[in-house]
């Protein structure tokens, strides 16, 4: 069922939908699951590593399972998250947008440059600094927010490839993960470049 315009939960095409939110290989998801398995109802803790970040239920709760895929709390915050955002960009988008939105994301893009350090610093020694990792995943997507309030296209281009290759490293194989950590190493340093000049400083 991945890899088609499908929610991977519930099998609802994306025409039956109000919005689908894609994840890694294809995988997605539903507003309509995203809002039931937010009830916490149907939390579920001992299933396998979530579909989206790659985490394990070790490391998150694990809200929703169907067939072979799994969301964790995180996600579901993120794509909830994603969904206002949306909502209130395009409510807005005829407002001017404030300059603080700009300095708020070049405070964000230098928080997370701070974090790729410790974690790739973690790779080097044989290891993955979690803490890192999941500091940097809060902070994905109110960076894409503010790059698209601001309408600068270099920056929500860069934060998509950022998002695409940190989803890649979701388990413990420093190997496996190295690629993904060389190619994020020039576009966080790219990032933070574009979000100082976006702010103009």
């Amino acid at each position: 069922m991945a890899g088609k315009e499908v929610c991977s939960f519930c099998g609802k095409p994306k025409i039956a939908v109000g919005r689908l939110f894609t994840g890694p290989g294809g995988v997605n998801i539903c507003d309509a699951c995203v809002a039931e398995a937010s009830k916490g109802d149907s939390t579920v803790g001992e299933a396998g590593n979530c579909s989206f970040c790659g985490l394990s239920s070790q490391q998150v709760t694990i809200m929703m399972e169907s067939f072979d895929f799994a969301i964790c709390h995180s996600c579901l915050e993120r794509f909830q998250e994603e969904q206002g955002d949306e909502s209130e960009f395009l409510s807005h988008a005829t407002h001017e947008v404030s300059d603080d939105t700009a300095a708020e994301l070049k405070e964000q893009a230098i928080s997370f440059s701070r974090n790729f350090e410790q974690l790739a610093t973690s790779f080097a020694a044989g290891d993955i600094d979690w803490t890192a990792h999941n500091d940097m995943a809060q902070l994905l997507h109110p960076m894409r927010g503010k790059a698209t309030r601001i309408g600068n296209e270099e920056l929500i281009d860069i934060l998509w490839n950022i998002d695409q290759l940190f989803a890649k490293i979701h388990f413990d194989d420093v190997k496996a993960n190295a690629p993904a950590v060389r190619e994020l190493t020039d576009l966080v340093y790219r990032l933070v470049a574009l979000a100082r000049r976006a702010a103009g400083s």
